[in-house]
């Protein structure tokens, strides 16, 4: 049986109708995804409106266009907005000439220079570069000599935040890009997850955020400080379950600070029936 058709949605009409929108989407889905890059504040429901006034003759043809409008939407700012964080899009580590890269947590005689002569305090608070004008290019050059350089990593979010922009100037990839060559280079460098989840959070993408908190929690091993920390991240996303279980964690690794579990019992969230499991079964 076939579907129902609009009287005037034939097989020629779909034909005719889908190569026209074919020769006008493709320059058109290049531009949307330029303006995504570089405006952070687009959303799936301004391309949606974007689309229909460009195809406003197509659409009044058939409802059934419309939808495929929206489709065309989501697919635009899923694409544009998070598709190009990748290794390929993000770069390589090692480049010709290129210093480093280096272990922020271990190469310390190499650190000295880089933050001497790019990473000043000026460029830290992405106030200005170190020979003025815009922080951008010392921050990029302190991550791409240290892809897990923690405080570079917080100072290129503010910076993209500070210019609403994916990629301000200066950078030679997007932001988020910054937190995937990190991973690439030092996996097992559990901080750059956890702001990494921070930074998902923040752009109301708390469930991939979590899954970095879920993959760190599984390498941190014995070490109190980490699941402790870890704990104050998933409180902040509001997994409050998580951060009584790392907090209990943490206790039973020795750690003896009590400010996770207050913040904890003033949320009303604090339990310590999950203590005793807590302290046997590591990691859970």
């Amino acid at each position: 049986m076939k579907p129902a058709v609009c009287p005037d949605w034939d097989s020629t009409s779909q034909a005719r109708l889908l190569a026209s929108a074919a020769d006008r989407f493709v320059p058109f889905a290049t531009s949307i995804k330029r303006l995504v890059r570089e405006r952070s504040g687009v959303t799936a429901i301004g391309i949606t409106s974007m689309i229909k006034f460009r195809f406003s003759p197509l659409l009044t043809t058939s409802r059934k266009y419309y939808m495929l409008a929206l489709i065309m939407a989501v697919s635009l700012f899923n694409s544009a907005a998070y598709g190009q964080v990748n290794s390929t899009n993000c770069g390589q580590l090692r480049g010709g000439g290129q210093y480093g890269p280096y272990d922020y947590r271990t190469d310390k005689s190499k650190l000295g220079v880089v933050e001497q002569y790019h990473f000043s305090s000026a460029v830290e608070a992405s106030i200005r570069g170190v020979a003025g004008g815009s922080p951008g290019g010392d921050i990029d050059y302190t991550l791409r000599a240290f892809p897990n350089h923690h405080r570079a990593l917080i100072s290129v979010v503010k910076y993209g935040e500070k210019t609403k922009l994916q990629r301000p100037a200066g950078l030679t990839y997007d932001v988020e890009c910054y937190f995937e060559r990190a991973i690439r280079f030092q996996s097992d460098d559990l901080i750059v997850r956890m702001l990494y989840a921070s930074f998902l959070a923040g752009r109301g993408r708390t469930e991939e955020g979590i899954r970095q908190l879920d993959l760190a929690t599984q390498q941190a091993g014995d070490n109190p400080f980490t699941h402790y920390n870890l704990g104050l991240v998933y409180f902040d996303l509001k997994e409050y379950g998580k951060a009584t279980r790392q907090a209990h964690r943490a206790s039973a690794l020795g750690f003896t600070q009590n400010a996770l579990k207050e913040q904890l019992v003033n949320a009303g969230k604090w339990s310590g029936a999950v203590e005793a499991t807590e302290s046997s079964t590591p990691g859970k």
